[in-house]
């Protein structure tokens, strides 16, 4: 009778380090699939859903997310569209812990300059602000490789996509 308990006790430690190596074991796979996961898959995983964002100079906005792009993200803050740099984001607020990888491999590839170009055919005028707030209003009318071209009061402007944080609707 005592080898029985005995061998018992075994197998209950033989269990019990087995089920601790098995969860060692998914949290390492966890952590290895969370260290692969990009902020906008993070962001595409919110789709509809509000997070508040801090930009670069001290912008901060909350948006109902609508789009996300490679390095872009759109939604809208009350009646104003926003086009958002995703290097511009320093942080969110509001996500959950999950994500969405973007299905699609030509829309993996869209940069900001694809948006940018449906809104110049839309031939809406826009804000455009950078880390020292807005840098140009007005209509948007080319983007370049690396610029876009804005029609306002005082003529063209041209602006580096370097420098560009958010593109807004200029709806009040």
């Amino acid at each position: 009778m005592r080898w029985e308990s005995l061998f018992e006790d075994l197998e209950a430690q033989a269990a019990a380090e087995r089920q601790s190596e098995f969860e060692a074991e998914v949290a390492a796979t966890l952590t290895l699939e969370w260290s692969r996961v990009a902020l906008m898959d993070r962001l595409r995983a919110h789709l509809g859903a509000e997070a508040a964002l801090r930009l670069r100079g001290g912008i901060d906005v909350t948006l109902r997310l609508s789009t996300v792009g490679a390095n872009w993200l759109a939604g809208t803050a009350g009646v104003q569209d926003w086009l958002v740099q995703g290097g511009a984001v320093l942080t969110v607020r509001g996500l959950q812990r999950k994500a969405q990888a973007e299905p699609s491999q030509a829309r993996r590839n869209l940069g900001i300059a694809s948006p940018l170009r449906a809104l110049a055919a839309s031939r809406e005028a826009v804000s455009v602000l950078g880390e020292q707030g807005r840098l140009a209003e007005g209509l948007l009318t080319g983007v370049g490789l690396d610029f876009i071209d804005l029609r306002t009061p005082g003529g063209l402007c041209t602006v580096p996509l370097a420098a560009v944080l958010a593109v807004r609707s200029s709806a009040l």
